[in-house]
């Protein structure tokens, strides 16, 4: 397979985009032209898109099968392989004390996972702009594969293999997520990458639907244990062998000496992208206070269901599909559609006010019901559309060699919030239930904090990311939209120059015929020039190094 074919931007690949749905009329002949005429996107581009969808089901599968059962699995390797599934074995002091270790070690993989995620993110998403995606792809698969190894491996000799090595490699954050939105800027136009990242925010959702009714029919830890084996050692098989490279050589920002490699090394170094531009900053600061909340309110959320409404396991479930429906909902339809019509700003403030709304049915007491509690979740998927906005504003704000670092440093963003959210609204939820520290409050102070209060602070953190987000100014000041202009120009100038050349043929002439072929040779000249000598403008715009590779190439054949 040549990527640089595949590659090839669409006005150079016109006459292959018959691929995709047929050349003829009809509903794919319309949705066809479409996305050809309208988005710069055609069959073979969505065809790479496609190897990234197969990419993350894979992945997530592996995943997936084995959740449901995980927690029967680590329970009893604390209880020195003696189960705990039973009502009268999970009551046993031996239980108590095995989900008491469990709890300690996930709370230390879980930091270890916010860690990593914020020191490496950036790191390998600037090293993806050098030597390529795919091979951070690669790179990244390698511990999900050992883990899954080390999980069959215990299930199979029932306990014989210790499961310590599992949970250590816990705490290694999956990049396949930051590299796969990377990809998606390789390959998409600016105009369109906020659908298309809404669209993989959408295979989140769709994977947990299917993932969890599947892993619902299986009771055997080795069984789902081999499923999840199978499933990540295709994905990486895939990554090596199948999965297309997407960053063109000539369009990479190499590291050429030790210097800039520890410079790549550094975190710090590599999240300074974020101060760029105070539309940065501000969308950064709109990012971190909305991933606090929302990681931190996520657990909030599971506890206040269960200790103020009594959720079932039964009820948890069914609210875990409805919020995975809504999330698919959110991300496949509403956000394009949003994206479409009112721009990245206005949907991100829209996602962002609908999450406010979403606490304010908590924290104003109409939360009081399992229905209540479903009708809320989807007013919460609607804002998944933030994230997908926020994406798509700074990848168009960047350099085509600069994809993986921005994303890899909103990813960062993210990790801090995660890891400080749950610290954050998870004490303040503990306090409100705490019996003791309410009576010293009122003994104290006259007054006590309650369960919805923590919805209250979570609103007020929110409030200020609407407000940062309301302050944002979308302004084209990066290499990468210049070049796109630079891009469009020149797609003109030759489009005025085909028109001036059949002007020229109907009025004929010797004279002018002459005169128009020393035009044409000095103006194949001037462009010759300008492709070779304008490097920034190459390097900022591998569609446009495609586009001419892609000519270059049609030259040669004619």
């Amino acid at each position: 397979m040549n990527p640089s074919t595949l590659l090839a931007p669409a006005t150079a690949r016109s006459s292959s985009s018959s691929s995709f749905g047929g050349g003829g009329g009809g509903c794919c002949g319309s949705l066809r032209r479409w996305l050809v005429h309208e988005r710069g996107i055609d069959g073979r581009t969505l065809k790479l898109y496609l190897y990234l969808v197969v990419l993350y089901t894979l992945n997530m599968m592996g995943f997936l099968i084995t959740m449901p059962l995980m927690i029967f699995a680590q329970t009893k390797f604390f209880n020195n392989n003696e189960p705990c599934v039973t009502d009268e074995e999970t009551a046993s002091a031996g239980c108590v004390a095995a989900m008491s270790s469990n709890a300690a070690m996930a709370s230390w993989t879980g930091l270890l996972a916010s860690v990593l995620s914020f020191a490496l993110s950036p790191v390998i998403g600037r090293i993806s702009d050098s030597i390529g995606r795919r091979r951070c792809i690669v790179a990244s698969m390698v511990p999900m594969v050992v883990r899954q190894v080390v999980l069959f491996l215990w299930a199979a000799t029932d306990g014989q293999v210790s499961l310590y090595p599992y949970l250590v490699f816990a705490g290694v954050p999956d990049f396949v997520w930051i590299l796969g939105n990377a990809y998606v800027a390789d390959i998409i136009p600016p105009a369109s990458r906020a659908v298309f990242f809404a669209f993989n925010a959408a295979l989140v959702s769709g994977n947990q639907i299917w993932g969890a009714a599947l892993a619902d029919r299986f009771d055997s830890m080795v069984v789902t244990s081999a499923i999840a084996l199978v499933s990540r050692g295709l994905c990486l098989l895939m990554a090596i062998f199948i999965l297309p490279e997407t960053l063109p050589t000539a369009a990479r920002k190499p590291l050429r000496n030790v210097s800039e490699l520890r410079e790549a090394m550094n975190t710090f170094s590599q999240i300074k992208i974020l101060n760029r531009s105070s539309t940065f900053r501000r969308l950064s600061a709109t990012l971190f206070a909305s991933a606090l909340v929302s990681n931190g309110m996520w657990q909030v959320g599971s506890m206040f269901l269960r200790q103020e409404l009594d959720f079932s396991k039964h009820e948890f479930a069914v609210l875990g599909e409805i919020s995975g429906a809504g999330g698919l909902l959110a991300n496949a339809v509403i956000a394009p559609i949003m994206i479409a019509r009112c721009g990245e700003k206005r949907t991100l403030i829209a996602g962002l006010i609908g999450y406010v709304c979403y606490l304010w049915a908590y924290a104003g007491g109409w939360v009081d019901t399992a229905s209540t509690a479903y009708v809320a979740s989807l007013i919460q998927d609607i804002a998944n559309v933030a994230y997908p906005a926020i994406s798509s504003i700074k990848s168009t704000l960047c350099a085509g060699n600069e994809q993986g670092q921005i994303l890899g440093a909103i990813s960062a963003v993210q990790a801090l919030a995660a890891g400080v959210g749950p610290f954050l609204f998870n004490g303040m939820f503990s306090l409100s239930i705490d019996a003791d520290f309410k009576q010293e409050m009122l003994s104290t102070h006259g007054w006590s904090i309650e369960p919805r209060d923590v919805y209250w602070v979570a609103i007020a953190v929110m409030a200020i990311g609407v407000l940062l987000a309301l302050t944002v100014v979308l302004e084209p000041t990066s290499h990468h939209v210049d070049g796109e202009d630079k891009l469009d120009n020149h797609r003109m100038t030759r489009l005025e120059d085909d028109e001036d050349e059949v002007d020229d043929e109907e009025k004929g002439g010797e004279e002018q015929d002459a005169e128009k072929e020393e035009e044409e040779e000095e103006e194949e000249e001037e462009e010759e020039e300008d492709w070779h000598d304008d490097d920034e403008f190459v390097v900022a715009n591998p569609w446009a190094l495609l586009e001419r590779e892609t000519e270059a190439e049609t030259d040669e054949c004619n």
